[in-house]
């Protein structure tokens, strides 16, 4: 799942961005909302610009990262027009 999260995100995205999902609950420790998929059987954000669900297709390690290479198999974008959560040079920028 990727989900492209709003410019009121932001917190969302720092504490996500610097912790491990093998060691924190992130969306039991920041009590977000969710949604189910409605393709593969994970959770996706609530209140997002959009969402794509994602199959994965292959796995590269990448120092101490993996990269992921997946297939889109669903997407959806919100009703109403969004501002997206943009970083630029680790700072939030807006659309102009």
């Amino acid at each position: 799942m990727v989900s492209i999260l709003n410019a009121e995100q932001q917190e969302v995205s720092t504490f996500c961005g610097s912790r491990s999902g093998k060691n924190v609950d992130k969306i039991a420790q920041l009590n977000l909302k969710t949604e189910p998929a409605s393709v593969i059987n994970v959770p996706r954000l609530a209140g997002c610009v959009a969402n794509l669900e994602c199959r994965v297709v292959s796995r590269y390690p990448a120092g101490d990262h993996t990269l992921f290479l997946g297939e889109v198999v669903a997407a959806d974008a919100a009703a109403e027009e969004i501002q997206p959560l943009i970083m630029y040079q680790g700072k939030p920028a807006r659309l102009a």
